[in-house]
């Protein structure tokens, strides 16, 4: 982790639909069994055009890990991360670990703190 680059961003929002959404710009899409959730950026979505029944989180923030392709053989990456923002008594509400990055959504409020937990060594 201490080799990693992690960014902040607030204005996101993470929805789940039961069908894919065309013309979305996303950061993250994860297709589950029956619903597709996406993590998207509220300042490049302004219209959307949701199914009714689409669940939406808003006041999220995502913190974005970028970590040399050494990280895939490493055991218990994901762990230490859940471990440091638990410890700072943070919810994770989203985690997306593919390859070499690691996406984190946490409530907004809990942004700055859970970004310094991760800095922290």
């Amino acid at each position: 982790l201490s080799e990693s680059k992690i960014t902040l961003q607030d204005k996101i929002m993470v929805i789940t639909v039961d069908r894919k959404i065309d013309n979305l710009n996303f950061l993250s899409a994860t297709y589950l069994t029956d619903s597709i959730v996406y993590i998207v950026d509220e300042t490049k979505n302004k219209k959307l055009d949701l199914p009714k029944n689409a669940v939406i989180e808003r006041n999220v923030s995502s913190l974005h890990i970028f970590s040399s392709m050494e990280i895939v053989k490493t055991p218990g990456f994901v762990m230490k991360i859940n471990e440091r923002l638990f410890s700072y008594e943070i919810n994770v509400l989203q985690l997306i670990s593919c390859s070499n990055e690691t996406i984190i959504i946490v409530n907004r409020k809990d942004a700055i703190r859970a970004y310094e937990a991760l800095m922290n060594q």
